[in-house]
């Protein structure tokens, strides 16, 4: 009987081990906070010592001449830049939202198999044909899912994988008799995060809050409203610091002299509330960051 029981364990590891593989394949995005206005205490301990190059000062002079006026049609260029990272933002949250609960039930449904395997419980004849048929039922699942991966069908591929991998957690309690509750599928959050940064892998890319995350984000010429880069980085901030005001998140003193507008330009913010509150919760939570993108660091 001891060998029977080698046996079971033997294909369940062995088929753990692709699901395992599978599940690997997917990164989670980088954290991001929420980027600042300032100027970097290095490029300005160079400026006091004279070591700034002469084209860095030409350029910095020219954005100095710059227009910095807030207006509708800046703050819509802003926001059509801004909306996949917002939305990949909150696909994040939700995944982290849900991710406490699903870890713990793991957890425990673990800790439950590990006291019946230590046991040394043995399966009976039928609990074995029981085995055999959830055997067969996994590797159909792991078929389906390596199918949708060539077909870049990554959601199914991830959801057919958690659902391999639950099985293979259920054929483990057969094997030791185990009378455990039955380990949580992954949540749909979850499922949606890893889908979208397989296609975004698939596709050569970054996911937006990996970009944000490790300054590769890059707005070309044509998204930026007729704004050099750095005005328009300045004029995302200053729209961040409209938004958390707006909220109470933070005091006008914390916004700082950057979160003092004109009449015109809190004209032209606030015909555009609406949009710019619905992503001041990802502002809060520091769910988008620049503050390593390289063109903010010359300020």
């Amino acid at each position: 009987m001891h060998s029977h029981r080698t046996n079971y364990l033997s294909h369940a590891l062995a088929s753990l081990g692709v699901v395992a593989f599978m599940l690997g394949a997917s990164a989670s995005p980088a954290q991001a906070q929420l980027g600042r206005l300032k100027k970097m205490a290095e490029e300005a301990a160079m400026k006091k010592a004279g070591l700034e190059k002469p084209e860095q000062a030409a350029k910095k002079a020219d954005e100095a001449r710059e227009d910095a006026t807030i207006t509708v049609e800046r703050i819509d260029a802003i926001v059509a830049v801004l909306q996949p990272l917002v939305a990949a933002a909150e696909r994040k949250a939700a995944a982290e939202s849900a991710e406490g609960a699903y870890e713990r039930n793991k957890e425990q449904v673990t800790a439950c198999l590990d006291v019946f395997g230590k046991a040394g419980m043995m399966p009976t004849g039928a609990t074995g044909e029981k085995y055999a048929k959830i055997v067969l039922e996994i590797q159909a699942k792991n078929d389906r899912a390596q199918k949708a991966m060539q077909a870049s069908n990554f959601r199914t591929a991830v959801a057919t994988t958690d659902s391999a991998m639950v099985m293979q957690i259920e054929s483990l309690g057969i094997i030791v008799n185990a009378k455990c509750k039955p380990y949580p599928y992954k949540p749909v959050a979850m499922i949606n995060v890893e889908a979208q940064n397989m296609e975004d892998a698939s596709s050569g890319k970054m996911s937006p809050s990996e970009s944000v995350g490790r300054g590769s984000l890059d707005v070309p010429s044509s998204g930026r409203g007729g704004m050099s880069t750095r005005l328009f980085g300045r004029t995302r901030e200053r729209l961040a610091l409209y938004g958390l005001l707006a909220a109470r998140a933070i005091t006008t003193n914390e916004a700082g002299n950057e979160g003092v507008f004109t009449d015109a330009e809190r004209a032209a913010l606030d015909s555009r509330k609406d949009v710019i509150g619905k992503m001041t919760p990802v502002f809060r939570s520091g769910g988008l960051s620049w503050k390593f993108w390289g063109d903010l660091k010359s300020w």
